[in-house]
């Protein structure tokens, strides 16, 4: 259901300081506020302070599912406008006259450039009477500059944040429940595998701009997630064609020869289908690796693996309103003799063949300011997984081992 804009934390105007003049001019004014990303996105949480540059009175207000917020009881006044929140730059607006303006509308853009310089500033603990539930969170550049291991598969960098661990087998556990017991989430879909809990799906560390665990106070709406909530969200193109590469010169070794060790490119590639209406969003990572056994004979002494992994989104803003998102996530891992070693010859291997497939489709419409209902997201994602093994040495193929799934 939609809620209401949000109203201000403070009271914005000391009437007992106002002059016999403004005595006169006392009624109610009001001043909306509208938050959007670069892409026109409603802005969820934003803070939004508003400074009377005479009294230096500030008042402040969160903006709603909507990016909306609204100021009441102001002075005939120019104000100081600033709108901020983590992960976008901050914006300001200077003057906003009261009444001439009723409603502004603010445009944060995303961070995207890493920087060198670091501003530590001393920043006293407060309590959110807003803030319902308990959460820890990853932006884009703490994803980058952050130093865990595998840098490849951006779960690794879940253990940097309180409460989550990673067990022998690459699982994920929040405040110590089971990896079933936890959601993930891809973009507000989820892609927890059905029949084992866990998750399977891989994109690239360089697409996510964010990473938030959620692990109490949070919504039914996430039904049997007992654990808590990991909710990755990935980035979005805009107005500018964007390119990055990674990764791509990969590492030899010298074992009876030389040849590639292992190779993990990553690249990313955005723009836009249409400027200001349309973008698209390509995040491609690939992985190869070629294992060498010196104790076994030439020719029956190696094993390539690969894997890859694509993340396609395009976003379409119908009307201002009407924002239609789809995205395809597509993963695939290949061996050819998985097992081989010293004590596995050839012929006690295995080939190997995974492959999963998210589709997804989202529409959001919401009102620009407030009605019974005011936003409306329709999801759909549905997810395809399969897995094939067959022996190796001979051995007949109706002992392969093949499974496929689809929700």
């Amino acid at each position: 259901m939609g809620e209401s804009p949000a109203t201000v934390e403070s009271a914005t105007v000391n009437f007992d300081e106002l002059t016999p003049e403004d005595e006169d001019k006392k009624e109610i004014l009001r001043l909306l506020i509208r938050v959007l990303d670069e892409n026109g996105q409603a802005v969820e949480g934003a803070q939004v302070t508003l400074v009377h540059p005479g009294t230096l009175s500030v008042s402040k207000a969160k903006t709603d599912l909507i990016g909306q917020c609204e100021f009441i009881n102001l002075a005939h006044a120019s104000y100081q406008l600033q709108v901020e929140k983590k992960g976008f730059s901050v914006a300001r607006r200077d003057p906003v006259s009261v009444p001439e303006t009723e409603a502004v509308e603010v445009t944060l853009n995303h961070y995207r450039e890493v920087s060198d310089s670091v501003d530590v500033v001393y920043s006293p603990s407060s309590i959110d009477p807003s803030q319902t539930v308990s959460s820890e969170s990853l932006d884009a550049r703490e994803i980058v500059n952050l130093p865990y291991p595998t840098t490849r598969d951006v779960r690794n960098a879940l253990p940097f944040l309180a409460g989550v661990v990673k067990d022998n087998n690459g699982h994920i556990h929040v405040n110590g429940s089971a990896t079933y017991q936890t959601r993930d989430q891809l973009d507000g879909f989820n892609v927890t595998h059905p029949a084992g809990g866990t998750q399977r799906l891989r994109f690239s560390p360089d697409a996510v701009r964010s990473i938030q665990v959620v692990d109490s106070r949070y919504s039914a709406e996430y039904g049997k997630a007992s654990g808590g909530i990991v909710n990755f969200t990935t980035a979005t193109g805009d107005d500018q064609y964007r390119f990055s590469a990674t990764n791509f010169i990969p590492s030899f070794q010298d074992r009876k020869g030389v040849h590639i060790n292992a190779w993990t490119p990553r690249m990313n590639f955005s723009g836009p289908l249409r400027k200001g209406s349309a973008w698209f969003f390509l995040g491609l990572q690939g992985e190869y690796n070629l294992g060498v056994v010196r104790e076994l004979p030439q020719g029956q002494d190696r094993n390539r693996a690969w894997r890859w992994n694509n993340l396609a989104k395009v976003q379409i803003n119908l009307t201002p309103s009407n924002i239609l998102t789809a995205g395809f996530l597509g993963n695939r891992y290949e061996s050819d003799h998985l097992g081989l070693s010293r004590f596995d010859p050839l012929e006690t291997t295995r080939r190997r063949r995974d492959q999963a497939y998210l589709v997804t489709l989202k529409r959001a419409c919401s009102a620009r300011r407030a009605h019974p209902v005011n936003h409306v997201t329709v999801r759909s994602a549905p997810q395809r997984h399969g897995c094939s093994r067959w022996p190796v040495g001979g051995r007949s193929e109706a002992e392969a081992d093949k499974w496929t799934q689809s929700f």
